[in-house]
């Protein structure tokens, strides 16, 4: 009697398995172009020299590089021979004015390039009509409508490190306070909003809500919640915000994130000082680039998984919550099955396993969590 080969699977009991997306994500990012556009496409804004920072405003664009600091408009000029190792950048629109800053003072470019104060600032904002930069316990600021006259010092209840503005002003260190600034300085308010704040190199606004990085990722804060969106642990990091997103530099990774905390990495490399402005703009292998006009895919997969033991498996459905387009591929001891997703939904799968990994091909879409329904032999329930 013929008797068909199956597979034979002991007493089992199911579990479920949900990847951490954050985590995941940051284990492995990568890119893989969207059609008709590569890397190559990207367009670089200096090729002056080896260059370190840069800001492009609607007019022309500045370049911090280790031979002095350029400014490019129909062709490219020197302008400065100081080096400025760490700039921070903030744009005057009403002066057509770029305020530069690092630990040897703080730069004005008007036309010209003049020192206009010897504090040099970690963190600049543009805050009605003027700017804001700190610098430990000191919020320094410029005249209205003057970035080149400092007119004015206000000191804060501990050093902090960073500053965002929106509707409102915003200074972080490992608190976070709220600055209700009048032009009178003696009406002006420090409002304490919330401690235990992981101490953040940068930070943005996108909607109400604000995000930063510090040492282990990506955070928002939402009213009261924290959360950690994208883990990756970094020494440096700069985050900006542009076209209702949030771009931040985390060590060799740039991601996209919207104001609901939805992140996608958009590439992996040696980057250093991303800028908003009147696009992204950052520093790759020493020249400064920017994305292209199209979008490119993101691509993530997971670490091995093996569900706590090397015996066989039966994985049985995948469930993914998404938006939007996603091809999410399984590979189980070497078989790779491919599932194709219009927003988020179940697939069966029925394969059998020791170890596994997933991943994740994003078009158009976002994933929200990828949940894995398996059975596992009992004696690793009840060993």
């Amino acid at each position: 009697m013929f008797i068909p080969k199956t597979p034979f699977f002991p007493a089992m009991k199911k579990t479920v398995f949900t990847l951490d997306v954050a985590e995941a994500a940051a284990e492995f990012c990568n890119m893989r172009p969207a059609e008709g556009r590569s890397a190559e496409d990207f367009v670089g804004v200096a090729d002056a020299a080896p260059a370190y920072g840069a800001y492009e405003t609607d007019n022309y664009a500045l370049i911090c590089t280790d031979s002095g600091i350029y400014v490019r408009r129909d062709g490219e000029e020197k302008i400065e021979s100081d080096e400025l190792k760490n700039p921070c950048f903030c744009y005057c629109k009403n002066q057509n004015a770029l305020v530069v800053s690092d630990e040897q003072g703080i730069f004005l470019y008007d036309g010209g390039w003049n020192r206009v104060s010897e504090y040099g600032a970690t963190s600049l904002v543009f805050f009605k009509e003027r700017v804001f930069g700190v610098y430990g316990d000191g919020l320094y600021y410029s005249a209205r409508d003057d970035a080149s006259l400092w007119e004015g010092k206000i000191s804060l209840p501990q050093n902090v490190t960073c500053l965002a503005a929106g509707e409102k002003l915003y200074a972080a260190g490992s608190e976070l306070y709220e600055i209700d600034f009048d032009d009178n300085e003696e009406k002006t308010q420090i409002k304490y909003v919330r401690g235990a704040l992981p101490t953040p190199y940068a930070m943005a606004i996108c909607g109400k809500k604000l995000f930063f990085v510090a040492g282990e990722g990506l955070y928002m804060l939402s009213g009261k919640e924290l959360r950690l969106v994208y883990r990756q642990d970094t020494s440096s990091a700069e985050i900006c915000f542009v076209n209702n997103r949030c771009y931040a530099r985390m060590g060799d990774k740039i991601v996209e994130a919207d104001c609901d905390g939805r992140v996608t990495c958009l590439w992996q490399g040696d980057f250093r000082c991303l800028q908003g402005g009147k696009r992204v703009i950052f520093v790759h292998e020493n020249t400064v680039k920017t994305f292209g006009s199209g979008r490119a895919d993101g691509w993530w997969k997971s670490r091995e998984i093996n569900l706590g033991t090397p015996q066989y498996k039966l994985l049985k459905n995948l469930r993914i919550e998404a938006k939007g387009k996603i091809d999410v591929h399984l590979v189980t001891d070497g078989d790779r099955r491919i599932f194709h997703f219009n927003g988020g939904g179940k697939a069966a799968v029925g394969a059998k396993f020791r170890s596994l990994s997933v991943e994740i091909f994003l078009g158009d879409g976002l994933v929200g969590s990828v949940t894995l329904e398996a059975a596992l032999p009992k004696e690793v329930w009840y060993g």
